[in-house]
This record gives C-alpha cells, structure tokens and sequence, in this order.
C-alpha cells in the first residue's frame, strides 16, 4: 500500500512540474516585464528575457536568506574611441562670461639682470598670437607691462609710440631714475586708456610696435580682460 502511495505521489509531483513548465506565458498589461525580477533562465543566475516557473524556483531555494544588498551591474555599449577611451561629451553653461589673461610678447632667458635684453631700434615690432575661449569675444581692457634697462642717458625726455596692428595706442614716457649714477632695470606698466583702440586686438597673430629712441628691453607682456559668449 505504501508503494502505491509513494508511486503515485512521485507521478502526481511530475505531472503538475511538467504541467506548469509547459504553460505558455503570457505578457501582463498592467504588471508588464521587469528585469530586475528575471533572476535566472536555463543557467542558473543568468537572465532569460522571460519570467516563469524557473524564477520562482531560483527565490524559493534561497526564501529566508539574508546578506548585502548591493548588486553587480555589467554595463555594455559604451561609446569608444579608437583607442578604446570613453567617448564623453561636456555641456558647457551658456552665456556673457569675463575673463583676463596674460600675454607674453617678448621674455628674454635672463630677464632682471643687466646684461640681458634685447636692443630695440628707432622702431622695433614684435609678434605675438592671442587665444580667447571663443571667437565671439569683446575686449574691456588693455595694460602693457615692460621690463627694460634703466639707463638714464638713453631714456631722459625720450617719447615711445605703441601700435597694435598699424593702430595707435598710446604715447608714453618710460620710467627712469634720471640719475646717471644709476643704472638697473625697471618693471613699468602702460594701462591703455583709449577703449576705442581695444578692437585692435584680435584672434590670431597680432603685431606691437614700439617706436622711439634706443634702449634694451628684457620683456613685454599685454594684460588683457575681455568678455565672450557661447
């Protein structure tokens, strides 16, 4: 008797597994598909693309375990370049932004000692490139700052043209300690007053031009604030 229990309940048990792994599955309107509820397929842990019996099983011999939560994920498809390097994309804000910069002109190797520099004739142009952040940009100020011999022999009363780019910036006078007792090099900044001469600066390659009497400069550089817009 016991026997005939025992085979009928293992025929039992096999008939309803086999019944419900051979129920088509149908897709929910209102509960539709979920990934992260597809926890196994055909091999164990591995996701099938459907939702059965087989997941149901997967949880039911793990039902009442405990442990960390966190979860591996794999991430595919990523954008690579040809060396194989993330592809990203920075959005930048967009607006009227300020910004100043620093242009060296002319820097000698030994700039502050006397026997450096560079003897600038009745008139001496120097080239130099500028890059702003954009090409839509507007100048706001100009400042040039020298760094030249202090000789006051060739300097007293002498007058100094600057041009940017065959336009006229300014007059000036350099500084000097009007002793010919001395002789040191003197750091004096030029600010640009004339604002109708800052569009005189543009993008690329620009040209200053000093014009005067002799004397050995060391180093140029042009400050510049200005605005642009992306």
């Amino acid at each position: 008797m016991n026997k005939k229990l025992l085979v009928l309940t293992i025929l039992l048990t096999f008939s309803i597994t086999a019944t419900l792994f051979s129920i088509t599955p149908t897709h929910s309107a209102t509960n539709p598909y979920n990934p992260w509820d597809d926890v196994t397929g055909p091999t164990p842990g591995i996701s099938d693309g459907i939702i059965n019996m087989r997941d149901i099983n997967y949880l039911i011999l793990r039902f009442n375990t405990q442990g960390d939560t966190t979860r591996n994920v794999s991430i595919t498809n990523f954008p690579l370049d040809e060396n194989g390097n993330l592809m990203t994309t920075t959005i930048l804000p967009q607006g009227t932004f300020e910004t100043s910069e620093r242009i060296s002109i002319l820097s000698t190797s030994n700039v502050g000692h006397l026997n450096d520099g560079i003897f600038a004739a009745e008139s001496e142009t120097f080239p130099f490139t500028f890059n702003p952040i954009t090409s839509n940009f507007t100048v706001t100020d100009l400042c040039l700052n020298l760094i030249y011999n202090d000789e006051p022999d060739a300097l007293f009363n002498s007058l100094y043209d600057f041009s940017l780019n065959n336009i006229h910036l300014t007059t000036s006078t350099l500084k000097t300690s009007g002793s010919i007792w001395y002789i040191g090099v003197r750091n004096y900044p030029i600010h640009i007053e004339n604002q109708t001469t800052y569009n005189a600066l543009h993008q690329g390659i620009n040209y200053l031009t000093i014009d005067g009497a002799n004397f050995t400069i060391q180093q140029i550089d042009l400050l510049t604030a200005y605005t642009y817009c992306r």
